[in-house]
């Protein structure tokens, strides 16, 4: 085996070099030869003294130079030189001839130079334009060279008494009609071979040589038919021409047009090629077999000319309009292809809107078979009674050339509406508007995600007001509650000023629960996190919510056996049971059934949009139901379809806040008459279970001696606290914000025991408050007071609610009683394992000194 080393060595070059000059060199020889033979022939085969019909040397010539190359143009001269000598008996030194030789090399050789620069081989006789410039180079290029060679003739033999055009005119169409009848089959047939031998980029494939001749396939029965068609007509025509003498007329060569036409008009270029050289040199033996005849040469000539301009220009013609036909059905299976495999509907139809294509696509949107509605109005096969007005526009649109981009609604066979994008577009013929297409994209899912992206942002854009709203009033609430509270624990029970604070503080714990919903709905509310067993909780609230129904409702519980973990706040799931139990309630006035079920199920992650484990609770009622609009605004607060006075319309957005707040989602199905289904998603967790910490119990001892840092914004609150906590042996420092506590924690040497804070305030807020204190202040225990977290309060703080101690609260949401507080500030204060675990939650760790 040789190595590509020894292929590509220097050796190996120049051999290649040499076989490529040795092949060049036998080209030449070749072509002198069959120069020299063409040239012989048609000085013998004269038809008028010293004048041939046609002069394939030329045509010879051009094909040597344009083909293979200019260099050649030393060869044609030389040839041309002793073909002069020989055959025209010139002096090799007269400067006559060699003028008259090199003006036929120089002729030819601009000529070749043009059509190498301007046009391509394979085309010129394949396209008309290719073949009328052709025509346009190659005739020019022989009637300079008939020029300029008649006058060296008349020079050279001034004797001989010519007429000068006359002779120009024979002679240039001697060449002409060379160049366009045996010039093509040169081009055609022998070029491409002799260039892959001389090792040329181009070269033809050897069938080539028969393709045009010998069909490769199978021919079929009309095939058969035209193939003999024409044998029979060329063998008529050659018949008459040369086997008869009707009159000596030389008006019978003109028949040669019928083959030559049949042949182009069936065969193209390549077999119009062949089926010129015949014809020609049939018309030239018919004349020389019917000598003498009275005859015209130049009208000989002339005939020639014309058949094989007629033939190559209708041989190009049929072969562009093979090939346009060709692109044509190409682009139609194309264009075909993409409109069967379009993921969108199309549907196409004439002036009068009656249907004359559907793809696929079109048939599965709408349910119809092509054959059930073509020849059929569109707009009565798709379109509603509601829409049939804006049909009826957009079809007019279109009959007057404007283009439509709409989003409407369809109707489907089975009578179900389906929300499109609509493009229309006209179709034109004849430069008027001759019906249209129209293509469908469903978007019923799109619009719906759209609706519920809307319904959304509307809820943030609220929910943001109405929590904005919550964290100021639960300040105000704060104040109100702890005033009332401490009014009611100091006024005795026979003073008749007690009613009236226990209904101040009644009414300040009405209103806190009223701010807890916002908050819930706003998912601001300060939360206290667990891992929960779902099943435990709905079999704890079981019994609360029999009694809370009523009799008259059948409540049906199915629990699913190991069912995943969630983490999520006891109380506001058990809010979340209540609410919607109260609802269902609401919905049933006659009685019913409630269905509770809960199930592990995957469904996708709004945020990172994959396929996660979720625990799901199903809540489903037999009541009522509600309509599509009604559906769209059940989490919105204060909306409430229920009767003035029953109901606070806070319920339902308080679920959707608590359930997007514990990372889960809300699903809601609904018609009138056929009740409403709840599915509330909470993400599975992957963590044990967490006893429920038991309630502050009262006789605690709330007091005592400790520095407490107090930092709260709300100046009304502030003074409440700080007078609370005095009475209770506190040494209190107070704080404005966090600049002003950062201030007096730096100025103070003494030790500070608990820094109590608001978790959102203007400037540096809660969390990072402490974190900064912690710096200085390592063994610092922190409580932070809000309602309203604003996401300020960093997570790790709220999970550390998971270790079920009382103590382990760093939380206490506003507004609170008097009791919490007090427990909430021993619990920190008297355990140390639970301030180090605060730490570790805030990050103190890490930022206090060593």
């Amino acid at each position: 085996m040789q190595s590509k080393i020894g292929q590509n060595s220097p050796r190996s070059s120049r051999t290649q070099n040499d076989i490529r000059w040795t092949r060049h060199i036998i080209t030449g020889v070749v072509f002198a030869a069959v120069y020299y033979g063409l040239d012989y022939t048609a000085v013998n085969l004269q038809i008028a003294p010293g004048v041939s019909a046609w002069y394939p040397p030329s045509a010879l010539s051009l094909v040597l130079l344009s083909g293979i190359s200019l260099w050649y143009s030393p060869v044609v001269f030389l040839v041309g030189m002793i073909a002069e000598v020989v055959n025209y008996h010139q002096s090799p030194f007269a400067p006559y001839t060699v003028i008259e030789t090199a003006d036929v090399a120089i002729g030819y050789l601009v000529a070749a130079a043009i059509l190498r620069k301007y046009l391509k081989l394979d085309r010129m006789f394949h396209r008309v334009r290719d073949f009328g410039w052709y025509f346009g180079i190659v005739a020019t290029a022989a009637f300079c060279v008939a020029v300029l060679g008649v006058a060296m003739l008349e020079l050279s033999s001034p004797e001989l008494h010519v007429p000068y055009w006359r002779t120009v005119f024979n002679w240039w169409v001697g060449d002409t009609v060379a160049l366009v009848s045996v010039a093509p089959f040169l081009f055609l047939y022998v070029l491409p071979h002799l260039r892959h031998w001389l090792g040329i980029r181009g070269g033809g494939d050897t069938r080539q040589w028969l393709d045009p001749i010998l069909p490769t396939k199978p021919l079929s029965g009309w095939q058969r038919v035209v193939l003999s068609s024409q044998f029979a007509v060329a063998i008529f025509t050659l018949w008459l021409v040369f086997g008869t003498r009707v009159g000596n007329h030389f008006d019978l060569l003109y028949l040669c047009f019928v083959p030559v036409v049949w042949i182009a008009a069936s065969g193209g270029a390549q077999r119009t090629a062949i089926g010129l050289i015949v014809v020609n040199s049939g018309a030239v033996a018919a004349v020389l077999l019917m000598h003498p005849v009275s005859f015209s040469f130049g009208e000989l000539q002339l005939l020639m000319l014309v058949i094989s301009v007629t033939g190559a220009s209708l041989g190009a013609a049929v072969d562009e309009n093979t090939f346009n036909e060709t692109k044509l059905r190409t682009s139609t299976t194309h264009l075909n292809a993409l409109i069967d495999n379009s993921p969108l509907a199309i549907v196409s139809y004439d002036h009068a809107g009656r249907v004359t294509m559907a793809n696929p696509a079109f048939e599965k949107l709408f349910g119809y078979l092509h054959a059930e509605i073509v020849n059929r109005p569109l707009d009565r096969l798709i379109t509603s009674s509601e829409f049939e007005a804006e049909a009826t526009e957009i079809m007019k649109s279109m009959n007057f050339g404007v283009s439509v981009h709409t989003t409407t609604k369809r109707i489907r066979r089975t009578g179900e509406l389906v929300v499109v994008e609509l493009f229309g577009v006209p179709l034109y013929a004849g430069g008027a508007v001759n019906g249209g297409y129209e293509i469908y994209k469903d978007v019923t899912d799109q619009k719906k995600l759209e609706e519920e992206l809307a319904l959304s942002q509307k809820l943030q854009a609220v929910g943001r007001l109405a929590g904005g709203v919550a964290h100021d009033f639960n300040n105000i609430l704060g104040v109100v509650q702890g005033y009332s509270e401490y009014m009611v624990e100091q006024l005795p029970a026979t003073d008749p000023m007690r009613e009236s604070a226990e209904e101040i503080l009644h009414s300040a714990h009405r209103g806190s629960g009223l701010v807890r919903q916002l908050l819930s709905f706003s998912r601001k509310q300060a939360i206290e996190q667990v891992v929960l067993d779902l099943n435990a909780v709905m079999s704890s609230v079981q019994t609360l919510m029999t009694r809370l129904i009523g009799e008259d409702i059948d409540l049906k519980v199915r629990l699913a056996p190991e069912v995943g973990r969630i983490k999520a706040d006891p109380g506001q799931l058990e809010q979340i049971i209540l609410n919607l139990a109260v609802n269902a309630r609401d919905a049933m006035p006659r009685g019913g059934v409630i269905e509770l079920e809960t199930s592990n199920c995957t469904s996708e992650n709004p945020v990172t949009s994959r396929l996660e484990p979720y625990v799901m609770m199903l809540f489903r009622d037999s009541g009522v139901g509600m309509s599509q609009e009604t559906l769209s605004h059940i989490f919105e607060p204060f909306f409430t379809t229920k009767e003035k006075g029953k109901g606070t319309g806070l319920g339902l957005s308080t679920v959707y806040g608590i359930v997007e707040q514990s990372g889960g989602q809300v699903r809601v199905e609904s018609e009138l008459g056929r009740g409403t289904t709840f599915r509330i998603y909470f993400p599975c967790v992957d963590a044990p279970t967490v006893a429920r910490r038991p309630e502050e119990t009262h006789g605690t001892t709330l007091g005592g001696a400790e520095t407490i840092l107090l930092v709260e914004d709300q100046e009304e609150f502030r003074r409440m606290m700080a007078n609370y906590l005095t009475r209770h042996g506190y040494n209190v420092l107070i704080a404005r914000n966090g600049a002003e506590a950062i201030q007096i924690s730096s100025a103070r040497h003494e030790s500070i025991d608990l820094l109590l804070s608001d978790v959102v305030m203007p400037g540096i807020r809660g969390p990072l408050l402490a974190k900064i204190l912690a710096q200085s202040r390592s063994e610092m225990a922190v409580l932070f007071m809000s309602g309203y977290t604003d996401g300020s309060l960093d997570d790790s703080l709220q999970s550390r609610n998971a270790s079920g101690n009382s103590g382990s609260y760093g939380l206490i949401s506003k507004p609170f009683t008097w009791q919490a507080l007090g427990t909430r500030i021993r619990d920190v204060l008297e355990t140390p394992r639970l301030k180090r675990e605060m730490n570790v939650s805030l990050g103190l760790d890490d930022l206090a000194p060593r």
